[in-house]
């Protein structure tokens, strides 16, 4: 398997995640600007505020799906029991250079709902959405 660092951005504007292929950074006039390209010919330039990137975690779902920063995975606890279903979101924990997994969006409840993500959590785990595309998923009842 290729495991080097692969992207998705999140476009702010037009509401959609777009695929990336290739991208470069760069700086024509003073204006920062992406260079992202969705197919070896499909290339555009965006402005680096438009877009939120995601990277991939290098994991993939039961299906084979790879999973990126920001998609809403359904975790069975239990893998022989699907009566513990429960919704996480994954992100990049910076402070300790993990990948981890929260239960709800809002930050104060960041130290009673996440916990260190791995292959073994990924092995019973589906991707249900993102959070950009299905934030209501991640509402609490």
């Amino acid at each position: 398997m290729n495991n080097l660092p692969r992207f998705r951005a999140w476009h702010k504007e037009e509401k959609r995640i777009l695929h990336i292929h290739t991208m470069t950074w760069g700086c024509q006039d003073d204006l920062d600007f992406v260079y992202a390209c969705f197919h070896p010919y499909d290339c555009k330039h965006y402005d680096p505020l438009d877009l939120i990137l995601m990277q991939w975690t290098g994991l993939q779902d039961k299906n084979g799906k790879d999973i990126y920063e920001g998609d809403i995975i359904e975790v069975c606890t239990h893998f022989e029991d699907r009566r513990n279903q429960r919704l996480y979101y994954v992100y990049r924990d910076i402070i300790n250079g993990i990948w981890s997994l929260r239960i709800t969006n809002e930050p104060h409840k960041d130290m009673l709902s996440y916990y260190k993500f791995c292959q073994p959590v990924t092995e019973g785990s589906i991707i249900v959405g993102n959070i950009y595309e299905n934030p209501e998923l991640l509402k609490d009842d």
